[in-house]
């Protein structure tokens, strides 16, 4: 599984999502998480992400984690893409298809992507 999570928080200033961002990167790192950083765009507003490939426990930690950061939502998926699911910590999960490379026209023009490694991904 892999899981797209930011540290983010909407309303709070660039000092305290920069710090957040900095401390989420350091529990991936103290608690051995492969991850890569990526951007994260959502109506215009880029944001430094992750996207974490983990499972079992190490994914419900993670998961727990992002909650504790008062996280609104994560992106989960397999490995490949597939079965790419918004989850809400109060909501019913959202199944958004398959997060899979597009064209930066046709990235921009959504209302969220993700840049990895200088290339556009969507989930839909």
């Amino acid at each position: 599984m892999k899981t797209l999570l930011s540290a983010h928080i909407t309303g709070k200033g660039d000092v305290t999502n920069k710090r957040n961002t900095v401390s989420l990167r350091a529990w991936l790192v103290n608690n051995r998480y492969e991850f890569e950083p990526c951007v994260g765009v959502y109506k215009g507003k880029a944001e430094t992400s992750f996207l974490v490939k983990c499972h079992g426990p190490a994914l419900d930690a993670l998961i727990a984690k992002a909650w504790a950061m008062k996280q609104e939502c994560i992106l989960t998926m397999k490995d490949n893409g597939e079965n790419a699911t918004m989850i809400y910590p109060d909501a019913i999960p959202n199944s958004l298809g398959k997060f899979k490379q597009v064209f930066r026209h046709v990235a921009t023009a959504q209302d969220s992507y993700t840049i990895l490694h200088g290339r556009f991904y969507i989930a839909g």
